[in-house]
């Protein structure tokens, strides 16, 4: 696969773009053979995996959990893990606790007051890795909106 992009892109961006569901590369046959009205099989494959990376999805359940797979048709170095659950824990405290006690290897965006209590937790491990991370601004310029964002210094503000 070659992109060409129109414009300069930086490499986190370009990446970004490219590990969203809307540039995922699938199997083709297996979302085309899950074709509903005209979705390109879009509906089936938020419930089902036809990608070709490591793991593969078994189950999906929305703002639950997601189980994963070892993909043994992969290509390249097959992974070392057979499956990964991941778990939606929406309180970084309760993160936290879960890591405490065992009941998770990983945890995501804690909070400096969870990871300044798990620094010093034996067998814990705080790792502080940089992430490329796109914000969007929404404004509603629509009839009736503030007047003040019709400034040009609110948008350059903005920006």
């Amino acid at each position: 696969v070659q992109l060409r992009w129109t414009a300069d892109v930086s490499p986190a961006v370009a990446l970004n773009i490219l590990s969203t569901p809307i540039a995922s590369i699938v199997d083709s046959k297996a979302a085309l053979a899950n074709v509903k009205d005209g979705d390109f099989g879009n509906a089936w494959l938020k419930m089902h995996s036809a990608g070709s990376g490591p793991f593969k999805m078994r189950v999906y359940q929305p703002h639950q959990a997601i189980v994963l797979d070892a993909n043994p048709a992969t290509p390249g170095d097959k992974p070392q893990l057979k499956n990964i659950i991941i778990k939606n824990v929406p309180d970084p405290a309760t993160r936290r606790l879960l890591i405490q006690q065992g009941d998770a290897d990983i945890a995501r965006e804690l909070g400096a007051d969870q990871t300044d209590t798990l620094k010093n937790q034996p067998g814990v491990k705080v790792l502080e890795i940089p992430s490329a991370e796109q914000n969007y601004l929404v404004f509603n310029t629509g009839n009736g909106a503030n007047p003040l964002l019709n400034n040009p210094a609110f948008w350059e503000a903005a920006r």
